[in-house]
């Protein structure tokens, strides 16, 4: 695919040759450098309270990136899912 393609194109400048799974590597690779700078890596991180996630849903549901995004989220079980991974 192009996506797979380019994911493939990313983990080579990345400098991971693990060319079966280049999501997987793109993502250590982020993580790496995110970590190495210091920066917050969950939305607790950044002074998110695990009760606000629900105000989140509820504002991102009528906001026009919930539906056209490229992965697009059905519904807000999908959405809290997301954000219960990011918390």
């Amino acid at each position: 695919s192009v996506t797979g393609n380019r994911l493939a194109g990313a983990a080579e400048i990345f400098g991971e040759r693990t060319v079966s799974a280049p999501v997987e590597a793109v993502i250590v690779s982020c993580t790496r450098i995110f970590e190495s700078m210091g920066l917050p890596q969950r939305l607790r991180e950044i002074g998110i309270l695990h009760d606000q996630l629900e105000m989140i849903i509820e504002d991102v549901q009528y906001d026009w990136f919930f539906h056209q995004n490229p992965r697009p989220l059905r519904d807000a079980s999908e959405l809290r899912a997301v954000l219960e991974s990011a918390w």
